[in-house]
């Protein structure tokens, strides 16, 4: 009996034990915000008078500012949790956090606001989950330097309400293992008290996004979402736009690299801008299409993400400025690269490329890579008498070895640079108005030379 009691003593102590060292404890920042900045790793900085472990979950909701100087971890970090509570982190050279929990979540309380500020070193999330800026709250990303890295999501301005989370990259590196949303919605229903939106502004350093990036993202879109790239490089595996009220993909310097490895989506309520010269490079396309499920013709389609009611046409006007690349993809089997015309056949009038989502430059392959294309019209985007469609290009460039196939239909283009091969259809230049001028001078001026040498 003694053995048995004993046992069941060992037994229990075993798993006290066990849950001891396994459960995620809470530490809580107690700093307060007039003593200034204090450091992450002063134990006394916390309420269990140690630093936290990958063990720790991290709290913070006095608004004061932990600032990370050498190697730091923890569990995950729940900053500004509480109602109109906020929290501050900064991350300089030399520092590094380290987190492997489940979710991080920053401004999640009501009216709360969360900042982190990084002009160096790292942030390395190794979790699969998703980290949160700005639930019901207000939540701000600051890159200046350094790198920002996490294996999960990051979600901008979340599906909760009233969640207004922003992104500024100045410099430094924001690496997401899956997909960046901005605006991920509102559809929990509740009451608005402000806009919600998602919002990420680049003028410099890399944007890196191995999965979408959404820009807006709901099935009951309610607030905003932007990305505007004024410098850096931004590169994602594909990107879609629309899903919120406004959904915008601006370019405000055509200097900007953007390349997208698959897709891209153009969905209802989207907007492009970008300034001339702007370039959309693509290294291995699968499909870039147009969708509004918005338009009047929505149920006519063959696939319910992809239209475009042709009065949205104005919302895309900065393709106009933009010239899309395709550098990979193959013309048939899995990595098909598919291009959705959506414009109205007009046949090669000059008419064809006003408001009717008219390219600046279409390339097939660039300096280094071959490329291939085939257009496909398996989508109303137009009006309803709009089929077949048609695409209108400003410029069109082939490279050697690459191929444009057309599919049966028609492109018009005003100049192009042709060294590879377009199969499935014949691509027809539209001259330009000083073409025919030009042309019409002439014919006059070799009348007025014949009748003068007839004299």
């Amino acid at each position: 009996m003694r053995r048995s009691i004993t046992g069941g003593l060992v037994i229990w102590s075993l798993i006290v034990l066990f849950s001891h060292h396994t459960c995620a404890q809470d530490t809580t920042w107690t700093r307060t915000p007039g003593s200034g900045p204090g450091d992450w790793n002063t134990a006394s900085n916390w309420n269990l008078a140690a630093t936290p472990t990958a063990a720790n979950t991290a709290r913070m909701t006095n608004g004061g500012t932990a600032r990370v100087t050498t190697a730091s971890v923890a569990n995950r970090l729940l900053f500004a949790t509480a109602a109109n509570s906020s929290a501050f982190l900064e991350v300089i050279p030399g520092g590094s956090l380290t987190l492997s929990g489940s979710t991080n979540q920053l401004g999640a309380g009501e009216g709360s606001n969360t900042v982190i500020t990084m002009t160096g070193g790292e942030i390395d999330y190794t979790g699969t989950g998703a980290t949160d800026l700005a639930r019901f709250g207000s939540a701000m990303l600051n890159v200046q330097g350094g790198a920002f890295k996490l294996d999960g999501a990051l979600r901008v301005g979340v599906f909760e309400i009233n969640g207004q989370g922003t992104i500024n990259l100045s410099n430094g590196l924001i690496d997401i293992g899956t997909n960046l949303s901005l605006n991920q919605g509102a559809s929990n229903g509740g009451t608005l008290t402000r806009q919600p939106f998602g919002e990420a502004y680049q003028t410099g350093g890399t944007m890196q996004v191995a999965g979408t990036t959404y820009v807006g993202f709901s099935s009951a879109p309610r607030g905003h979402a932007l990305y505007e790239l004024a410098g850096g490089a931004f590169r994602s595996g594909s990107l879609y736009i629309g899903g919120s009220d406004n959904a915008t993909f601006r370019v405000t310097n055509a200097a900007s690299e953007i390349t997208l490895q698959t897709s891209m989506t153009i969905a209802n309520n989207a907007r492009i801008e970008a300034v001339g010269g702007t370039t959309i490079r693509f290294a291995a396309p699968t499909g870039t299409l147009v969708g509004d499920p918005a338009s009047p013709y929505f149920a006519q389609n063959v696939y319910f993400e992809n239209s475009m009611d042709i009065a949205d046409v104005a919302n895309v006007a900065g393709l106009e400025n933009t010239t899309l690349v395709f550098a990979g993809g193959a013309l048939g089997g899995a990595n098909v690269g598919l291009f959705e015309v959506a414009a109205t056949d007009m046949g090669a009038s000059l008419s064809g490329f006003a408001n009717n989502f008219t390219l600046g430059g279409l390339a097939i392959g660039d300096s280094l890579n071959i490329g291939n294309l085939k257009l496909t019209d398996k989508l109303l985007n137009g009006a309803a008498n709009a089929t077949p469609q048609a695409l209108y290009v400003d410029t069109l460039t082939v490279t050697a070895g690459s191929t444009l196939d057309l599919g049966g239909l028609n492109l018009y283009y005003r100049t192009a640079n042709i060294a590879g091969l377009i199969v499935g259809g014949s691509a027809t230049q539209v001259p330009e108005p000083a073409t025919w001028v030009v042309v019409l001078l002439a014919a006059a001026g070799g009348i007025v030379a014949s009748r003068r040498g007839c004299v």
